[in-house]
């Protein structure tokens, strides 16, 4: 069987995940989730997971305002991104005017990839 989304971004069995960008545009790039995976549209407590979904840049960038004060407790907080509109480059220093780093985009698909976001 090969790997999911969630296997590749680490999201397990039962994990409590807030979808960034819209519950269903981030559920459906993650499918098939776990067995047990709550999906939210909002912040939640004891959250495992965090994923951004945006389209462009100007959407991430929003998004990052938003989300990223609240993320410091988060295990595991994933930007994902269309390859042909947004570059990695762009993810991350984004994401450096947060206080925050990136790792090298990871591809999910043959149109997304992630980058897997932590304080530095």
């Amino acid at each position: 069987m090969s790997e999911t989304t969630a296997d590749l971004l680490g999201i397990g069995e039962g994990f409590r995940v807030w979808a960034v960008g819209g519950t269903t545009a981030v559920t459906s790039l993650l499918r098939p989730l776990p067995e047990g995976v709550e999906v939210f549209d909002h912040d939640a407590d004891d959250l495992d997971a965090t994923v951004l979904l945006a389209d462009d840049l100007d959407v991430l960038a929003d998004q990052l305002d938003d989300a990223l004060p609240r993320l410091s407790t988060v295990p595991l907080v994933w930007a994902c991104f269309p390859v042909a509109t947004v570059s990695p480059e762009a993810v991350g220093e984004a994401v450096h005017d947060h206080g925050w780093g990136a790792t090298a985009p990871l591809l999910l698909d043959e149109t997304h990839a992630a980058m897997r976001l932590a304080q530095d």
